[in-house]
């Protein structure tokens, strides 16, 4: 093959393209940049409507919504027709807005939840776990394709033709008139309530505005927006309220009983979906914990993803919707503010505590966050023993029972254990995983359904994920038989952080709320119970009040004012006062301060060093497979043998045990923490 050739051949080519798009632009370059512009609000639209007849029925029944997500895009294009590289602008910027709507549609194949500008705060986060996502052949496509982008990009920016600058005024003030068309548009239609930048819900909300106009208000819209009568004197006067009517009872420092708290990745109990039939209870444990304690529907904040979200409400008690569309104030705001919360309201009766999950450490930051939350500790998956994982790689929620317990003996004060299991996780398969499962599918394809019939792959999807609740129950029923052991009183509770991503429509659901999950208070002693429907962002102040707990702003605020007709204005005054206003909440004592976090609530140690047959062997206690020998703030290749033995590859001495720390370091190799202690510039 004659790669010269085949390279003049395609400069040929792009050579006509080009000239043709700057003959065509000489003629009327605005009428060129429309049509661009409506093509590529279409091409979007295909891709957020899910199918080219839900496009036409956007088309037809919200015009005016497609007219607002045209003109966005059309004032992104805009200047270029003053620019010299007016080719190249118009292909950078389309390309940009295709690329956009591409990732949505492929994000809405994996996830319910759109893509946003948040997701750029996740994007580390994110790419951790395409692998679970998608095939090495689907991922080197995306590479592919994003490559040829950049080749396209470089090519246009060099063999463009320049463009002149005739009529330059005329164009500026054609720029100006659709800007003000734009912004004229999205406030006419504001006034008249046909459309907000206020999402209840953002897959409802992309499909009604679009997702150029939707993706736009995530950029425009974080944070919580300043109330408009935010002063010294409004806060003096939540402040005061907090005195109203609640339960008198209270509880002394002293009495208080260890708190264990488990949220349970796309947690939910099968039996709510109308066309499912499985052979026996997936989840008899959880039904017996809803017989034996309190229990309800839990309103959470997101549906098939967006873990980190109901997990923010749940530990401060705050409500996510009033930050940003999309937003994650993990990611954005509390990677720098302290605010009060669960963890430091037990801190301050005597509790120590800790946080678990068994998976990275850095998902949604938690290795940072944690400490503006108030824990001591946090044992991420790189410091937990005797993990196994499921088909789809994501650790099995069993290995938690033993951090747990370990949790609430490490210390000789009572606990408070806040744990995030992952077995749950998407992605669900299509392909028969389990031949003999522990609990089978009974639902025939072809079973009908609100979305249709139900296929063969869709069954396999949810056979999968049942096998995954399944083994989870047990660690329920494990946990709970361990607790109701322990000599000391605990409350648990365990809920679901969210719907799983199988798509399933309320119509399928009998009690017809995605938002809805469930939740249980049990106890290993005698309890008050009541069963009763809240939002994820009450039930730690539901929790506390059952414990005789009045502390905590947030959760005072709550438990005494949730009937007022102002309570959620309230709330929302609070959030902004905590996290982005003057604090005046906190008085004169201020915001609470970091904890020095700990990571791991075991100790590593190291013990001895010794050489044999010419290898290198480190022994101690408590390594795991994410442990690497350090010496001198340098990282060793190291091999995992067991939790007391280390083998280190490619040296030919090792210093004695003293001068030898060990590495906790993850999957992309950012560096947990050393011990025993931190190595100055590691």
């Amino acid at each position: 093959m004659n790669n010269t050739n085949d390279k003049t051949d395609f400069q040929g080519i792009l050579g006509r393209i080009l000239g043709f798009l700057r003959q065509k632009a000489s003629v009327n370059p605005l009428i060129n940049v429309a049509v661009l512009t409506v093509l590529i609000t279409v091409y979007i639209e295909i891709w957020n409507q899910k199918g080219f007849g839900d496009l036409m029925a956007f088309l037809e029944n919200r015009t005016q919504w497609f007219g607002i997500n045209v003109l966005i895009i059309l004032v992104t294009l805009m200047p270029g027709l003053i620019l010299k590289r007016q080719i190249f602008y118009y292909t950078l910027v389309s390309m940009l807005w295709i690329i956009g709507g591409t990732v949505n549609g492929v994000i809405l194949t994996q996830r319910i939840t759109p893509f946003t500008i948040n997701d750029f705060d996740v994007v580390q986060t994110g790419l951790g776990v395409l692998p679970n996502y998608f095939s090495s052949a689907e991922l080197v496509a995306m590479g592919g394709g994003l490559l040829a982008a950049a080749l396209i990009l470089v090519l246009v920016f060099f063999k463009a033709p320049k463009t002149g600058q005739r009529k330059r005024m005329r164009r500026v003030l054609i720029m100006v008139l659709c800007l003000g068309m734009m912004f004229s548009g999205i406030q006419s239609m504001m006034e008249s309530r046909n459309l907000s930048n206020v999402f209840h819900s953002l897959g409802d909300a992309y499909k009604k505005y679009g997702f150029s106009y939707c993706f736009a208000s995530t950029w425009l819209n974080r944070g919580v927006e300043m109330p408009p009568d935010y002063d010294q004197d409004r806060m003096a006067e939540i402040l005061a309220s907090l005195d109203g009517t609640q339960n008198e009872e209270e509880t002394a420092p002293g009495d208080i009983p260890n708190v264990v708290y488990v949220q349970l990745e796309s947690f939910m109990d099968p039996q709510y979906i109308r066309w499912l039939e499985c052979s026996e209870d997936p989840v008899p444990n959880w039904n017996r914990l809803k017989e034996s304690g309190s229990s309800g529907f839990l309103t959470v904040p997101v549906v098939g993803a967006g873990t980190s979200n109901t997990e923010m409400e749940i530990l401060t008690g705050m409500k996510v919707q009033f930050f940003g569309p999309g937003e994650y104030p993990f990611e954005t705001i509390m990677k720098k503010t302290t605010v009060e919360s669960t963890a430091y309201t037990l801190k301050d009766m005597g509790l120590a505590t800790h946080a678990l999950h068994n998976h990275r450490g850095v998902f949604y930051g938690r290795n940072e966050i944690y400490a503006n939350l108030g824990f001591d500790d946090f044992t991420s998956l790189e410091y937990m023993l005797d993990v196994t994982t499921t088909p789809k790689n994501w650790a099995r929620d069993e290995v938690l029972t033993d951090e747990i317990m370990t949790a609430l003996t490490s210390t000789e004060e009572r606990d408070y254990v806040y744990t995030v299991s992952v077995q749950g996780h998407g992605k669900y398969p299509e392909e028969k995983i389990y031949e003999d499962p522990a609990v089978r599918v009974l639902a025939a394809e072809g079973a009908v359904t609100a979305d249709g019939a139900v296929t063969q792959e869709r069954v396999n999807q949810f056979e999968y994920y049942i096998q995954q609740l399944h083994e989870m129950d047990q660690f329920i029923g494990d946990l709970t038989d361990a607790l109701e052991k322990y000599d000391e009183p605990v409350v648990a509770v365990f809920y679901g952080d969210h719907l799983p991503n199988l798509g399933i429509e309320a119509g399928e659901l009998t009690n017809g709320d995605l938002f809805q999950t469930e939740y249980v208070i049990w106890a290993n002693y005698d309890i008050e119970h009541e069963d009763k429907d809240i939002a994820a962002y009450q039930l730690s102040a539901e929790v506390f009040d059952r414990l005789g707990i009045h502390d905590g702003t947030v959760f005072r605020f709550h438990q005494t004012q949730k009937e007022q007709s102002g309570y959620l204005s309230d709330l929302k005054a609070l959030q902004y006062d905590m996290l982005y206003g003057e604090q005046y909440i906190y008085g004169n004592e201020g915001a609470p301060l970091p904890t020095d976090m700990k990571m791991g609530i075991r100790d590593i140690i190291v013990t001895g060093v010794y050489e044999k047959d010419g290898q290198w062997y480190v022994e101690g206690d408590n390594f795991t497979t994410y442990s690497e020998v350090t010496v001198d703030g340098e990282l060793l290749a190291t091999e995992y043998i067991s939790k007391n033995l280390l083998l280190v590859d490619g040296v030919t001495s090792l210093p004695d045990a003293s001068q030898i720390q060990i590495s906790q370091v993850e999957k992309y190799r950012e560096v947990l923490s050393v011990s025993p202690e931190t190595l100055p510039g590691l």
